[in-house]
Parts: structure tokens; sequence; C-alpha cells
């Protein structure tokens, strides 16, 4: 019982911190007011790709993305900030055993 609390808060927590910095991350790009450079291995969240395609339009954005296949996950948002004029560039392997793999945190 003691551990199925102890995961439980464990998972609330990680929830309230990640919603902590998808609003700080949000926030951030709501004040740009010229260009957004973005470097990470994996950008899966979807609230934070719609806040670039609605700001797209009045900045100067580029996006650098590994090429691991978990980025396919949000294609269609990809495409969309494509068609947009946004820079979006895959770099390295597809694979973490490679040596070219890109790994920013």
């Amino acid at each position: 019982m003691v551990i199925k609390r102890y995961k439980s808060i464990i998972n609330h927590l990680k929830i309230t911190t990640m919603n902590s910095l998808q609003k700080q991350i949000t926030e951030i790009i709501d004040y740009a007011d010229n260009k957004i450079q973005i470097a990470v291995s994996w950008f899966t969240d979807e609230a934070i790709l719609r806040k670039l395609i609605e700001k797209a339009p009045s900045l100067d954005i580029e996006i650098l993305l590994s090429a691991d296949e978990i980025n396919l996950l949000r294609h269609k948002y990809f495409r969309e900030l494509i068609n947009l004029g946004v820079t979006v560039k895959k770099v390295g392997s597809s694979s973490a055993l490679d040596g070219d793999f890109m790994h920013c945190k």
C-alpha cells in the first residue's frame, strides 16, 4: 500500500512539473518578438507545437531535431510549421547507438 501511494505521489509530481514547464515555455514563446531557435532531440509536446504554429506567421522560427523516429509522432505539426515558413531540420542518425546521434538536454 505504501509503495502504491509513493508511486502515485511521484506521478503527480511529474505531471505537475511537466505542466509547469509547458506553461513556462509557452509563455516564453508568447513573449518572443523576433526569432525562436529550438534544438532538442525529441519534440512531442502538442501544446508547445500548437503555440509555435500560432506564432509562426510573425516570427522567424528554426527547429533542430534528432532524426529519431519518435519525432514522427507529431509529423502533422512539423508539416504545418514548414508550410508556415518555419525551418525544421533533422540531424544525426536515427539510432542512439550510432556516434552522431543528437542528444540535447
